[in-house]
């Protein structure tokens, strides 16, 4: 049992890592497309009519990866009022009703995203080159999956501090 917990542990260093790095590269996009569309827009007067659409989704797709690094750390809002001020046994009693609630809700969540993103494959982003919305949709699941292997990780390992 206990090589599975520092497996899984291992693991969720590794998801955590790369979702790092993947947020990172959609928020170095967002940047140069923010500047570069300011640039065009009141340099050469010739406004990139995509730009705030590549903005945004790159937004979106930062908001939902980022998410799961916040349940690493424990960053998510929680009333720590009540935890604080109850017993032990009853403390963790909460903690296992508030855990069981959210895996259920990401578990929903990430199958609702991947019913969502597959019903508007269709549908295409007229100004961002003719996208399908599959992709700006995908960030839904892939970032519940995310959240869900970091939550399974806390139930685990409890929160980290660390990275």
């Amino acid at each position: 049992m206990e090589t599975i917990i520092s497996n899984y542990k291992a693991f969720t260093n590794v998801v955590n890592i790369f979702v790092r790095y993947l947020s990172i590269a959609f928020f170095i996009i967002m940047v140069i497309d923010v500047i570069t569309s300011v640039f065009m827009r009141y340099v050469f007067v010739k406004p990139m009519v995509w730009g705030e659409q590549v903005a945004i989704y790159c937004m979106i797709w930062i908001a939902f990866l980022s998410a799961s690094v916040a349940f690493r750390k424990g960053a998510h809002m929680g009333l720590d009022l009540l935890i604080n001020n109850v017993p032990d046994v009853i403390r963790e009693i909460i903690k296992w009703i508030a855990n069981t609630l959210i895996l259920g809700f990401l578990f929903i969540f990430t199958i609702w995203g991947f019913k969502h993103a597959y019903a508007v494959r269709f549908q295409s982003s007229p100004v961002v080159f003719n996208m399908s919305m599959f992709w700006a949709y995908l960030a839904l699941p892939v970032g519940g999956v995310f959240m869900l292997i970091q939550e399974i990780g806390v139930i685990i390992n409890g929160i980290e501090d660390e990275m």
